[in-house]
């Protein structure tokens, strides 16, 4: 999280390339928890951490805390950032986060 989130951590602009870099990131760890706490699903991430089982690991507990802590950096960085695709970066990154944390 905080090499590829460091300026979110130093509240400054989001390049281009690092947007995508980040955007990679989260779905990567969307992709970890069960099919119950996210709409897609990559069958890599899957058979990696063995399946549906995750949700009874340490694995999960461990992937939620840090999107919830990568959440928090987030919305304060978006307190300060004024570069409008930045912004609109991490609010996505807060909704997909959201959906995945507090799914409806």
């Amino acid at each position: 999280r905080g090499l590829i989130f460091s300026e979110v951590k130093q509240k400054i602009p989001v390049d281009i390339y690092r947007r995508s870099l980040q955007k990679v990131q989260i779905e990567q760890l969307l992709s970890l928890l069960p099919e119950s706490q996210q709409q897609t699903t990559s069958s890599f991430f899957q058979l990696s951490v063995g399946g549906s089982g995750n949700k009874h690991s340490d694995l999960y507990s461990l992937i939620k805390g840090n999107l919830r802590a990568l959440r928090t950096d987030i919305n304060a960085a978006m307190a300060v950032i004024t570069d409008s695709d930045t912004r609109m970066h991490l609010q996505d990154l807060t909704e997909r986060i959201n959906q995945a944390l507090e799914p409806k």
